[in-house]
């Protein structure tokens, strides 16, 4: 009785709704009619309005119309360009007939330009309305991202406005675009926060936005919000409201009408029903023996069907490995080879560089040797590959000695080739040619490694150069002169240090504009027993480490000098090499290191021994 009652219920429901809608679109047809013979009288505002109102009612039944009167209405709204109300209704207009026509990406451009237009004109309401018609826009193009954006923007309008419909809306708009993307966890918050706001207002409230939703949700769970529907929700909750219980009065009667036929019908058939429940008891024991039966027999099936898979996959298995294995025993003897030869070519590679090692140190001028004239000195040599682009450089004559350190481009082996080339420019023009003041060898070094690398022709590709600081030490006057490119000298007296600093550009290479003269700055000092000079390259103060991976840099550089220039040069030298070995920790080396340390005031002292040494000899003569 239950049943035939839903189906009477149901059938009445439809037959109201066919005849409420046959009205509803004779009422649009007439109000249609009645707008397009008011547009004549009125003003430009007021036509496009009325030309929206008109594309409102094509929406859902033509959309192609819609647009017509849309257009129409754009073209009017050129002659009040500076009214943002109509310009949003066109946007507007726009965005709901393309949704129609389910282009939903040109319908969420119009409801965003729609919500532009309202945000620039101080129009909220509109606004919100526009931003969460361009989310659900988005919605329906499957572009979640950009819903969830636009349904939170008009999320944050709605709570400002306090407008509970739109804020219950929105959260669950979300919610739909969260859970679309499988955002579980944000779509659980937006499902709460969607109950918390429908259950935190009077019943009369949730009951018509229940009403609502489940209007909108019979048609497609998310749809565009027209202005009309805005402005006539509550007459329609009224008018559907009152349709349902006159309804429900006459199915009520039907109801009660009908109980007595049922009755007398429900007792026939329950003695049919007992006849029909016997049949059906040995019905369900036949079937569970059949039932037993097929399931044994389906048993014995799969479990062959799975032996004879199982059986071919192994096969399959052992052949692929044995097929795997006999390829990768291949690849092994091929990588064995490969690895042979290149092994052979490191160690002709290695022999060569080793010997190119002897070369360059057969070009530097012992330690030794130069200790004979300098004694307390001392020389922090470490070159990160086999050969080194960092050299030294010492010469003397008469009471005139110039000593330089020198960091070429590069290290290794391009450093090196540089490197031999610095050093027999120098020998040239010191112990040739005895050119002894700092700017003028360096500005010969920089003329000389020019002509060298061919770097003053226009197809020149060398851009190499070396960074230098070059010191001549003239005992018979007690004076120190230097000269720098790019590497800077300090100089220490007493407890001050003082930075003689270097010019801006290299030796050789490019100069910093072109047809630059480089020239060199030349320093000028009196010496005394106080006094010492360190000369470095930039490996040493650039080389990374520490606890947290930074440069050593030049503070910390200065303060060992500093803390440590009443020691000895070869204590100094040990305390140099003991901070950068700690300071490395393991790290790998990213530089050659170089630097030197020289007490100038030993060279006087070693010379008067000489010279006392040389006298004694010639009076036991």
């Amino acid at each position: 009785m239950r049943s035939i009652k839903r189906i009477l219920l149901i059938f009445s429901i439809l037959l109201c709704s066919c005849t409420w809608l046959s009205a509803q679109n004779k009422a649009e047809q007439d109000r249609v009619a009645k707008l397009q013979g008011q547009l004549k009288g009125l003003n430009e505002a007021a036509q496009v309005k009325t030309l929206c109102d008109i594309a409102e009612i094509y929406c859902a039944s033509n959309p192609d119309k819609s647009l017509q009167s849309i257009a129409q209405a754009e073209k009017i709204l050129k002659k009040i360009p500076n009214d943002v109300v109509s310009k949003a209704m066109v946007y507007g207009g726009y965005g709901s007939a393309y949704y129609s026509k389910k282009n939903f990406k040109k319908a969420a451009q119009n409801f965003e330009n729609e919500a532009d237009v309202a945000a620039k004109s101080g129009l909220p309401r509109i606004q919100e309305r526009a931003l969460y018609n361009a989310g659900i826009a988005y919605h329906a193009s499957k572009n979640y991202d950009m819903a969830m954006a636009t349904f939170g923007k008009s999320l944050d309008i709605a709570k400002k406005l306090g407008d509970f419909s739109f804020v219950v809306n929105n959260y669950y708009a979300l919610y739909e675009s969260a859970s679309a993307v499988r955002y579980f966890k944000s779509a659980n918050e937006y499902y709460q926060q969607y109950i918390n706001a429908l259950t935190g207002n009077s019943s009369k409230l949730r009951h018509k936005l229940g009403v609502l939703n489940s209007t909108y949700k019979g048609e497609q769970k998310l749809r565009v919000l027209t202005y009309a529907e805005l402005q006539n929700v509550d007459a329609r909750y009224v008018a559907m409201d009152s349709a349902l219980s006159e309804q429900m009065q006459h199915y009520m009667q039907l109801e009660q009408e009908s109980e007595e036929k049922i009755q007398a019908l429900n007792r026939k058939t329950a003695q049919q029903g007992k006849e029909i429940q016997q049949h059906k008891e040995e019905n369900n024991i036949n079937h569970q023996l059949i039932t037993k039966q097929r399931q044994v027999i389906s048993a014995f099936i799969i479990i062959g069907v799975l032996v004879l898979a199982g059986a071919g996959l192994l096969f399959f298995m052992f052949s692929k490995i044995k097929k795997y294995s006999k390829t990768l025993e291949n690849q092994k003897f091929e990588i064995e080879e490969q690895k042979n030869l290149i092994q052979i070519k490191n160690d002709q590679i290695t022999d060569s560089i080793n010997y190119a090692r002897k070369i360059q140190d057969s070009i530097l001028v012992p330690e030794s040797k130069i200790r004979r004239y300098v004694p307390d000195m001392f020389i922090y040599y470490k070159p990160k590959d086999i050969v080194s682009g960092d050299f030294y450089w010492f010469s003397k004559y008469e009471s005139k000695y110039v000593i330089t350190a020198i960091d070429c481009t590069g290290h290794g082996v391009p450093g090196a080739f540089l490197s031999m080339i610095g050093n027999t420019l120098l020998h040239e023009i010191v112990n040739i040619k005895h050119v002894f003041k700092p700017d003028q060898i360096l500005a010969m070094l920089h003329t000389g490694i020019m002509l060298a690398l061919n770097q003053d022709s226009e197809e020149a590709t060398s851009e190499d150069g070396m960074d230098m600081s070059l010191c001549t030490v003239d005992t018979r006057l007690n004076r120190f002169q230097f000269a720098g490119a790019k590497n800077s000298l300090y100089v220490v007296q007493g407890d001050k240090l003082k930075i003689l600093k270097a010019n801006y550009y290299s030796i050789g290479g490019r100069p910093l504009r072109p047809g630059m003269d480089v020239q060199f700055t030349c320093y000028d000092f009196m010496y005394d027993d106080s006094t010492s000079i360190y000369m470095f390259s930039d490996g040493y103060l650039d080389q990374f480490g520490g606890d947290t991976g930074e440069k050593f840099n030049t503070q910390r550089f200065k303060d060992m000098i500093l803390e440590n220039r009443e020691m000895s040069m070869e204590d100094q030298k040990a305390v140099f090499t003991s901070t950068m070995d700690h300071w490395k920790a393991g790290r790998q080396q990213i530089d050659d290191f170089l630097v030197m340390g020289i007490k100038l005031a030993c060279i006087n002292q070693r010379e008067d021994e000489l010279k006392a040494i040389a006298q004694q000899s010639t009076s036991g003569i």
